[in-house]
């Protein structure tokens, strides 16, 4: 819009408003500390996390009070039987009118075509996805057509950088292995087990 000469684009801020944290592992733990620093309150609801622990400003809830006071949505829980979908018309009417959903977590959360009569009705006012249900976003998708929507690739670590790291903590990893020396990066140490 600037490059077009739009100048006077209309915007909200964070300023007073609840975050949701739907899903409260790792990454959602991430967001809230990045948020820690404005002006907003902190919401999650996740079933395997009982308590937020370290995060004192993060107030765990209930989903239907995640769902019905939250600004802000974003989805932070994994993609299995019980999750996929399960942002569907249901889902979206019993969040806060107006609110936005941010969905950087897996497309198939999702349900797509709701979505979109979400936002067209108003029920959400906007939705941030960097993640969809079939990748890359088929040319038919409406969420192409929607302004009040931003789309973004889930290509965070396409980077030099990145493929740095991924590479020497593989090495690492195969390193530790076949030496015995313990499982340098291993996030279930229980794969033993299972071999």
């Amino acid at each position: 819009q600037v490059r077009e000469g739009v100048w006077k684009i209309r915007c909200d801020t964070l300023v007073e408003k609840t975050v949701g944290l739907y899903g409260f592992g790792q990454i959602a733990r991430k967001v809230a500390q990045f948020l820690s620093g404005f002006p907003v309150t902190l919401l999650a609801h996740d079933v395997l996390a009982p308590e937020a622990g370290q995060f004192p400003q993060v107030q765990l809830v209930s989903l239907d009070e995640l769902l019905s006071r939250s600004d802000i949505l974003s989805l932070h829980v994994p993609l299995n039987d019980e999750t996929r979908g399960q942002v569907n018309a249901g889902f979206l009417a019993r969040m806060k009118k107006g609110a936005y959903l941010i969905n950087t977590a897996r497309g198939g959360l999702v349900n797509e075509p709701d979505l979109v009569v979400a936002l067209q009705s108003g029920q959400l006012a906007g939705a941030g996805l960097d993640t969809f249900s079939s990748e890359p976003l088929p040319s038919s998708s409406p969420l192409l057509r929607l302004e009040n929507v931003i789309l973004t690739p889930h290509c965070a670590s396409n980077t030099a950088q990145a493929y740095r790291k991924i590479l020497a903590c593989c090495l690492d990893n195969v390193i530790a292995f076949k030496t015995g020396q313990g499982d340098a990066h291993i996030l279930n140490p229980d794969y033993k087990e299972y071999l």
